[in-house]
């Protein structure tokens, strides 16, 4: 069973996987330069409501149907099953 960081690398080409994922967030509506603030900018983007952080994920990752539970296994099934798609 592959880890989230090796999903998130390779949906986002990389090379890091922070890199993948800024690159990622900034082709998909966000500006920031910081990574935090781009992914924001990215659940923003898509009609998340603002919060905290994780609570702006769960929000986004319910709307597209994945199963409420803990965070990670929903991020798991975001990158790792579904390949990081964009509404």
């Amino acid at each position: 069973m592959p880890q989230i960081n090796d999903c998130i690398v390779s949906v986002t080409g990389g090379p890091t996987t922070n890199e993948g994922l800024l690159a990622f967030y900034k082709a998909n509506g966000a500006t920031s330069n910081n990574l935090q603030d781009a992914a924001r900018e990215f659940l923003l983007a898509r009609g998340v409501p603002s919060g905290q952080l994780q609570d702006m994920w769960r929000s986004f990752l319910s709307g597209l149907g994945i199963p409420d539970g803990h965070l990670n296994d929903m991020l798991y099934e975001y990158w790792c099953v579904r390949n990081g798609p964009v509404p």
